[in-house]
């Protein structure tokens, strides 16, 4: 169905989003074959084949690496192998979704040039996205969440599970382009703090099997390069977490997918109107988490302002 809205011509699909330029464009610039294929075929359609396939994974991974772990020798690795685990999945979870939306988000031949295409013209990148989310958050993730103890903090616990709406939301019925943003390039910043968590428990398991000798040993150095390790991704993570999720996540949604909202409601077609609640409930939710985005930089600010950079992040 062709539709004009605000000065652009859009082809909107009834039933499944079609492929956009720009994420043709970016799929060409990707190294990995597959994922190539995997953005090109990422539709409604084939959205919960995605979903499904990425939480099947992911929790087959973390019942194959925890059994590998907790075999282990390492103390690092055999002190709660399921957290251990559950860290190393899903720090290739956010490689994957900064690696995408990044190529997007900064590739200026992926732009889209009007609030209107950035709003209405399906994004197979950000159905391949908020699929994959999708999918490790309801298998794999939430359910971690519950039942490792480590994992169990209630502000996460809910925030991953307040995030199945909006990426449900894109996966299926509003692929926009800020997903690309919101779902990808953002979790950047995730990187460095996962990495922080690993050296951190990494650091105390080490300590409590092997409390720190009183002259330097091999032990004494590891622990020391363990803590040097945790101390500079806590301090990355910081850094990351200012920009991309205090100053950049505030910009784009105040700056940038709200105004765009706001004109594309008001020029909305009558044959589009489908569209109007999954745009609404993208917007209320960017909002919403824009303000835990916020919360959550307060009391790293306040941690780091007490104790100095280094250390795990505040729970």
């Amino acid at each position: 169905m062709l539709l004009g809205v605000g000065g652009a011509t859009l082809r909107v699909a009834a039933t499944r989003p079609i492929q956009i330029r720009s994420s043709l464009a970016m799929s060409a610039l990707l190294p990995g074959h597959a994922i190539s294929e995997a953005l090109k075929m990422s539709t409604a359609t084939t959205a919960p084949l995605i979903a499904i396939g990425s939480g099947m994974g992911a929790l087959a991974l973390q019942f194959l690496l925890q059994r590998i772990f907790a075999r282990s020798s390492d103390p690092a690795l055999s002190r709660n192998p399921g957290f251990v685990a559950h860290n190393v999945i899903a720090f290739g979870f956010m490689l994957i979704c900064t690696f995408v939306g990044g190529l997007v988000w900064l590739t200026p031949s992926c732009w889209p040039h009007t609030a209107a295409a950035r709003l209405l013209e399906p994004s197979s990148s950000a159905v391949f996205i908020a699929a994959m989310i999708f999918g490790e958050l309801l298998f794999w993730d939430v359910p971690c969440g519950f039942l490792i103890p480590k994992l169990r903090r209630p502000d996460m616990i809910l925030h991953h599970i307040g995030f199945l709406v909006p990426t449900f939301t894109a996966m299926l019925h509003a692929p926009i382009y800020y997903s690309n943003f919101y779902f990808g390039l953002s979790e950047a910043s995730t990187i460095p703090l996962t990495l922080n968590e690993i050296f951190a428990h990494a650091h105390d398991a080490v300590k409590a099997a092997e409390p720190m000798p009183t002259s330097p040993t091999a032990d004494g150095a590891r622990l020391a390069r363990l803590a040097r390790w945790r101390d500079a991704f806590q301090v990355v993570a910081a850094l990351f977490f200012v920009a991309l999720r205090g100053v950049g996540f505030t910009f784009v949604t105040f700056a940038r997918l709200l105004p765009d909202t706001l004109q594309v409601l008001r020029t909305l077609p009558a044959a589009a109107t489908a569209m109007a609640l999954p745009l609404k409930l993208h917007v209320g939710f960017a909002v919403g988490f824009n303000a835990l985005q916020l919360y959550w930089l307060s009391e790293l600010i306040k941690f780091m302002v007490t104790n100095g950079p280094g250390g795990q992040r505040p729970d």
